[in-house]
């Protein structure tokens, strides 16, 4: 029992180190992923047999409203763009709808932030088709939303207090449970006793000695 506790709280303190550095590299990574005011936003071409990345040209620009022109339209039925390393995707978009008309324009709208570091907090979409059945390719509108200004600065720093005093308190507790884990096992255990009956008399071995003991 001893040597358990003993391994279960070693395991736990050796865990509070990895869990305070893997704590502030996911704050420090607050800082790494702001935009500034026309930094370009990359974007992926995805359809259902491959993805790709967008021309610089047709890659939306952080807080600057833009027109980009698509001339060769994706071969599958359908596709989607993706933004900021895959992780705003739009729905998926028909290249025809149920009319037969074919893909005119494709409104993106970014609701984002600039003050403190850039941030992009949504992404939608509206397309937009055409009667005329000849239409080659199609142009994607980047439509920018700014919200309320808030100091995102402020609040990041706010979060990594936070999380690193919520780490520390693990450590401690860490800590301070292996004197009491190991304290409070039950020091009876070392004077249990097993007896049986052989030969007519009653034999009892002792647990901490391991040795038997005969009436």
């Amino acid at each position: 029992m001893r040597v358990f506790a003993t391994l279960q709280v070693r395991r736990s303190i050796n865990r509070a180190p990895f869990l305070i550095l893997l704590s502030l590299l996911l704050s420090f990574s607050l800082y790494c992923t702001g935009y500034r005011v026309g930094d370009v936003v990359d974007t992926i071409v995805k359809t259902s047999e491959q993805s790709s990345d967008a021309l610089n040209s047709q890659m939306p620009m952080f807080g600057v409203p833009t027109t980009a022109i698509f001339s060769e339209a994706p071969s599958d039925s359908s596709f989607s763009l993706a933004f900021q390393e895959g992780m705003r995707p739009l729905p998926w978009m028909e290249m025809v709808n149920h009319k037969q008309q074919p893909l005119k324009e494709v409104i993106v709208t970014f609701v984002y932030s600039k003050s403190g570091d850039g941030t992009i907090h949504a992404v939608s979409s509206e397309t937009i088709y055409s009667e005329n059945k000849n239409v080659e390719g199609f142009r994607v509108k980047y439509q920018w939303v700014e919200e309320e200004e808030v100091d995102l600065q402020s609040g990041s720093i706010v979060m990594f207090l936070g999380v690193l005093i919520a780490s520390l308190v693990v450590l401690i507790q860490s800590c301070g449970g292996a004197g009491f884990d190991i304290s409070q096992i039950d020091d009876s255990t070392d004077s249990q006793s097993t007896s049986f009956d052989a030969y007519g008399g009653q034999a009892q071995i002792s647990v901490a000695s391991g040795m038997p003991k005969w009436d």
